[in-house]
């Protein structure tokens, strides 16, 4: 994590922002998940005490077993989902959502889009109604897609997601990560016709890619005009590295003054499934924020 100036961290906590992608399950904190499984009798054989199961939120996880070289540690996805097994009541959903809600609101975050994937608690028997109502959803769907940095095929991946996508429609209402974008003229070309937003988590790539390519990308993709805003994705899983953070960084490597920094959020609401009057209000408070900088 690079040395932030506290000029940075204060300004970063005092803008408010917006949070287009946090999975609820990847706000999973350690007190919890052990909460969770003493309460519901999950036994965690390779995890005997409070304090390892602690050491293991430490770990940088990577996606695909063969980078990892074999050291025996999890994957990501396999701590994530690992953790979504102790996840068994409504009662639980809820506790996990309040918790992470509470923290964003220490965070100023005025709006979110929260992801949840109830598909894996179904396969342990837990209701899909219990996940539902602990989460308290309500009707209406909209269309995103992740587009990881560097994955198989990414170019055509987000072509499709960008046109495409599913039967039916033209394509996504936004996409989820796409930094590949920037590396292609005709993807940044569709994206900025369409209108489509990205929604970036520089640390979730930071970890495994070079500073230069994360926010030399980032910078590039500001400098072509794509709408692009910054997000957490799954905190606790990297580092503690919530939106604040993620920002902190952005605003660090990309040399941004605290104006710049209006834009990313500006973009979040322009781009997030808000009803009006609520993207309105966010506006004028940006609005209001952004007189006061030199």
């Amino acid at each position: 994590m690079a040395d932030i100036d506290t000029s940075i961290s204060t300004f970063i906590s005092q803008l408010p922002k917006v949070e287009l992608d946090v999975h609820i399950e990847g706000t999973l904190s350690p007190s919890l998940h052990w909460r969770f499984t003493q309460k519901n009798h999950i036994p965690l054989p390779s995890y005997p005490s409070y304090e390892s199961l602690v050491a293991l939120y430490a770990i940088m996880y990577n996606h695909r077993r063969e980078m990892q070289r074999d050291n025996g540690l999890p994957t990501f996805l396999e701590a994530y989902y690992g953790g979504m097994e102790v996840l068994r009541t409504e009662e639980d959903f809820y506790d996990l959502a309040m918790e992470y809600f509470a923290k964003a609101a220490d965070m100023n975050i005025r709006y979110m889009d929260p992801f949840f994937d109830p598909q894996t608690n179904t396969r342990w028997g837990v209701a899909l109604a219990a996940v539902m109502n602990g989460l308290a959803r309500k009707d209406g769907y909209w269309i995103t897609a992740h587009c990881d940095v560097g994955q198989k095929n990414t170019y055509e991946h987000i072509h499709e997601v960008a046109t495409s996508c599913v039967g039916g429609f033209e394509g996504a209402d936004r996409i989820d990560h796409g930094l590949n974008t920037i590396e292609r003229p005709e993807l940044i070309q569709i994206i900025k016709q369409r209108g489509l937003g990205l929604t970036l988590c520089p640390h979730a790539c930071h970890r495994q890619l070079s500073t230069e390519y994360v926010f030399g990308s980032i910078k590039r993709l500001w400098d072509e005009g794509v709408r692009i805003t910054i997000v957490s994705d799954d905190p606790t899983y990297m580092h503690q590295r919530w939106v604040q953070e993620n920002l902190e960084l952005v605003m660090h490597y990309c040399g941004f003054h605290g104006r710049d920094m209006i834009r990313p959020q500006k973009n979040g609401v322009d781009i997030s499934w808000a009803a009006e009057d609520v993207k309105e209000r966010i506006r004028k408070e940006l609005d209001g924020m952004e007189r006061t900088l030199t």
